[in-house]
C-alpha cells in the first residue's frame, strides 16, 4: 500500500510539473511575441523618424533656394518684410522631367506684392539658365475665371505674341473685392488674333 501510494504522488507530482511546464513555454512564448512586436515598433518609429527628417531636410532644401532667389535674383531684402515661412512643390513628380511648380508662403501679405513687382521691374529671371516665372497665388473663382482664357492663351504662345488679362477690380469700405474678369477682354484678344490672321478685324465673344 506504502508503494502505491508513494506511485500515485510520483504521478500527481509529476502531472503538475509537466503542467508548470506547459504554463511556463507559454509565458516564454507569449514573451518571445511580445519582444518581437516591441522590436518591430521601434524599427517602425526609426523608420517613420528617417523619413521624417528627409522630409524636414526637403523642406529646408526649398526654402533655402527660394531665399536664394530672392535676394540673388530680385535683390530683396528677406529679413525686412519678406520673411518667409514655408515652401512646398504643387502636385507629384512628372515623368517628363519637367520641373513642378513651388509655392511660398510668406509671414507678411505684402511680401507678394513685392515680390512680383521686383519680378516684373527684372523682366526676366533666370537660373541656370532656366527662366523663373512669378505668380500671385489667387483665390480659386478668380482661377476658374482664368482657366476661361487657356484656349487663348495657347494661341497667343504659339505665336510669340504677348498679351495681358484685364480685370476689374471694385472698393467697398476700402477694401477690394476679388477682381473679376471683364467679358470685354474675351473681345479683345480675339479681336487681335483675327487681326494678325486676316489683316480685318472680325470681333466677336471667345466660346
Amino acid at each position: 500500500e506504502g508503494v502505491f501510494t508513494k506511485e500515485r504522488n510520483l504521478r500527481s507530482s509529476t502531472s503538475q510539473l509537466g503542467s508548470r511546464v506547459t504554463e511556463a513555454e507559454t509565458t516564454i512564448y507569449d514573451l518571445e511575441d511580445a519582444s518581437n512586436s516591441r522590436g518591430t515598433s521601434i524599427d517602425s518609429a526609426i523608420s517613420n523618424l528617417k523619413k521624417f527628417q528627409d522630409k524636414v531636410r526637403y523642406l529646408d532644401a526649398g526654402s533655402d533656394f527660394v531665399l536664394n532667389i530672392l535676394v540673388e535674383k530680385l535683390g530683396l531684402d528677406v529679413e525686412a518684410g519678406c520673411e518667409l515661412e514655408r515652401t512646398h512643390r504643387i502636385g507629384p513628380k512628372l515623368d517628363d522631367g519637367r520641373s513642378r511648380h513651388i509655392l511660398a508662403h510668406f509671414l507678411r501679405f505684402n511680401a507678394r506684392e513685392a515680390i512680383v513687382r521686383a519680378a516684373r521691374k527684372k523682366r526676366r529671371v533666370e537660373w541656370q539658365g532656366i527662366r523663373i516665372s512669378f505668380f500671385q497665388d489667387l483665390f480659386r473663382d478668380v482661377l476658374q475665371q482664368r482657366r476661361k482664357f487657356d484656349t487663348v492663351k495657347k494661341q497667343f504662345q504659339k505665336r510669340g505674341m504677348s498679351y495681358s488679362i484685364k480685370t476689374l477690380h471694385a472698393l467697398t469700405q476700402s477694401r477690394p473685392l476679388l477682381p473679376k474678369l471683364v467679358m470685354s477682354s474675351l473681345i479683345i484678344i480675339q479681336y487681335s488674333l483675327s487681326h494678325r490672321r486676316h489683316g480685318e478685324p472680325h470681333i466677336r465673344p471667345w466660346a
